[in-house]
């Protein structure tokens, strides 16, 4: 009977050798640096009703340039008439009201862009203020327009925009036109502010009394 090869060392069973390398770090895991989180910027989320906010806040301002536009008014009348004081009066105005929005669109109308208007025109016609208040109520409907865009874009309802620039239109430019006639007169009394009617709250902005 031939011998026997000497009984080999015992060896691990597989299952216990798998578990014991997992226990054991890997000299790549050891070596392999710590990667860093990147650093996450602070993002600053604004709701639509702030951007929608933030738009109201602008409506006078871009009519009003619509209207300087359609009178074709000069750099420097409306630099000599104010403008730039004037629109930093209104450049974050406290009361989104209708009637508020509509008093400085007016007001902008009849102070700096009549004045800027007037030295343009020194002694207008009846004929030249018909035009300035044509001239306005076409850049007034613009500048409406355009806002009102923008603020369906922020989520506004159009039906209810629609109405809103619509009465926005009509009692700033009834104030325009008879401001106009005022003018015509020899005696040309201070024109009344539009606040003085009981206007709607034509872009949502609520009144204080809400």
């Amino acid at each position: 009977m031939p011998d026997l090869p000497p009984t080999s060392p015992v060896r691990p069973e597989p299952i216990d050798a798998v578990a014991r390398v997992a226990e054991e770090p890997t000299p790549r895991a050891q070596e392999r640096p710590q990667q860093a989180q990147p650093e996450r910027g602070v993002q600053v989320e604004i709701s639509l009703a702030a951007r929608e906010s933030l738009a109201r806040a602008e409506v006078a301002t871009r009519t009003l340039d619509s209207i300087e536009e359609e009178l074709s008014l000069g750099e420097k009348s409306l630099e000599a008439a104010g403008r730039e004081a004037f629109l930093e009066s209104i450049r974050e105005p406290s009361d989104p009201s209708t009637s508020a929005i509509a008093d400085r669109i007016f007001t902008g109308i009849i102070g700096y862009v009549y004045d800027a208007f007037q030295l343009e025109e020194p002694n207008p016609s009846r004929a030249q203020l018909e035009e300035f208040a044509g001239a306005a109520s076409r850049g007034l409907d613009r500048g409406l327009h355009d806002a009102a865009s923008l603020l369906m874009a922020f989520g506004a309802r159009r039906e209810v925009v629609a109405a809103e620039r619509a009465e926005t239109f009509e009692t700033v430019r009834n104030a325009v036109a008879h401001f106009a006639e005022e003018q015509m007169r020899p005696d040309r009394p201070e024109p009344s502010e539009p606040t003085e009617r009981n206007t709607p709250d034509l872009f949502g902005g609520g009144s204080d009394s809400e």
